[in-house]
C-alpha cells in the first residue's frame, strides 16, 4: 500500500525519517518528467526552509507540527505570500504578488505543511477536465498502466491532483465549484488522485476520458493531453 500523509508524518514523529528526507523525495518526483505539467510555479526554498526548521525544532524536543513539513501542493488559484496567483491563465501574470497568504493557505502554513507549489489548472476553473492551453494539460498518470498515451486527468484541479497521485505532493488544496459539482471529485473518476471518499470505477474502464467524467469503455475515443 502506497504510504499516505498521516503514515508519512508517524514516521518523522518516531524519527525514523525527517521532513527534509521526505521533501527531497517529493521535490525528486516533481522533477520527474510525469509533472512535466504539473506546476505552474515551484516554491523550492520555501519548502526546503519548512521543513529543516520541522526537523531542527523536533530534534530539540519541540511537538512534531500537524503536518510536519510535508510537502503540500497548492492550486493557483490560492493567494500565496509573495508569489503572483494567475489562475491558470497568462493575463494576470503581470499582477502584484499576494501580500498575504489566503485563509486556507495560512492554516497549512501555520499547521507545518511545506508548500511546494501552485498547481496547474483549467484557466479560471472554466472546465471539469483540466486542460490547460497556456501551461500543458497535466498527463493522467494512472493510465500508464494502460499505455503511454497521455491522457487528461480531470479539473479543474488537475495539477492538483497529478502531484499527490505522482509522489511531488502529499496532500494538494484545490477547490469546488458547486455548479459542476466540484472540481476534485472528476478527479478521482479518472483515477488520478489515491484517494478520495466517493467510490471510482476501475481505472481498466475510467482510464480513457472524453469530455465528462462517466465511465466510458475501454478503447472509445479519447482527449489527448496537451504537451
Amino acid at each position: 500500500m502506497t504510504p499516505d500523509l498521516i503514515t508519512a508524518r508517524g514516521e518523522i514523529a518516531a524519527q525514523r525519517t525527517t521532513a527534509t528526507a521526505l521533501l527531497d523525495a517529493s521535490l525528486a518526483a516533481a522533477d520527474g518528467g510525469a509533472n512535466r505539467h504539473t506546476f505552474i510555479r515551484r516554491f523550492d526554498a520555501m519548502a526546503r526552509a519548512v521543513a529543516a526548521s520541522v526537523d531542527a525544532q523536533h530534534a530539540c524536543g519541540a511537538p512534531l507540527p500537524p503536518l510536519a513539513g510535508l510537502a503540500i501542493s497548492v492550486k493557483d488559484l490560492f493567494d500565496v505570500q509573495g508569489h503572483v496567483t494567475t489562475a491558470g491563465s497568462t493575463v494576470l501574470a503581470d499582477r502584484h504578488a499576494a501580500a498575504c497568504d489566503a485563509p486556507a493557505v495560512a492554516r497549512l502554513r501555520s499547521a507545518g505543511a511545506a508548500l511546494v507549489a501552485h498547481t496547474n489548472m483549467t484557466e479560471f476553473a472554466f472546465s471539469g477536465v483540466g486542460i490547460n492551453p497556456h501551461h500543458g494539460t497535466p498527463a493522467n498518470p494512472a493510465t500508464h498502466r494502460i499505455d503511454n498515451e497521455a491522457r487528461i486527468p480531470g479539473g479543474s484541479t488537475s495539477g492538483g491532483a497529478v502531484s499527490v497521485a505522482t509522489g511531488a505532493a502529499w496532500a494538494a488544496l484545490g477547490s469546488a465549484s458547486r455548479a459542476r459539482r466540484g472540481s476534485s471529485p472528476p478527479k478521482a473518476r479518472f483515477r488520478c488522485r489515491r484517494r478520495w471518499t466517493r467510490p471510482a470505477p476501475s481505472p481498466a474502464r475510467c482510464a480513457t476520458p472524453s469530455c465528462c467524467t462517466r465511465c466510458w469503455p475501454s478503447g472509445s475515443s479519447s482527449a489527448r493531453a496537451t504537451h
